[in-house]
């Protein structure tokens, strides 16, 4: 992602297990968990990520309802670079749960490449708000 955006990513946990999902070097908003808006957004580096919920194979939402929180965060200059995040369980983080971000300095192209994603645990949707 370019440095000096503003994103809102969606961190799903699709297990039956609590996720704390955690990202080094900057601090995110938690604007809602569960679909439910947190009235005054906290500033946080890490979040619990709430355990998938079994809704029964005839609801609308499906088998399985994951587990959600929508996040805000912005990527100042002064990251530029890789910022890994993880599941900041040990057992987790040490089975493949992590990802790395390469955060472009301002005026360069960034480099489009996959995120290595959080093994079975997340799904992330990211929006940008430039």
């Amino acid at each position: 992602m370019q440095a000096g955006t503003t994103e809102e990513w969606v961190v799903e946990n699709w297990t039956n297990e609590l996720h704390t999902f955690h990202i080094h070097q900057l601090h995110f908003r938690v604007l809602e968990v569960d679909g439910q808006r947190v009235a005054e957004p906290p500033l946080l580096d890490v979040v619990e990520v709430p355990y998938a919920t079994a809704m029964g194979l005839h609801s609308k939402e499906g088998p399985v309802r994951p587990g959600r929180v929508r996040l805000r965060m912005t990527f100042p200059a002064s990251l530029a670079g890789d910022i890994p995040f993880h599941c900041h369980l040990v057992d987790h983080e040490d089975n493949g749960m992590m990802g790395v971000l390469r955060i472009a300095k301002p005026g360069a192209a960034p480099r489009r490449q996959a995120v290595t994603p959080m093994a079975h645990m997340h799904g992330m949707q990211r929006a940008s708000h430039d």
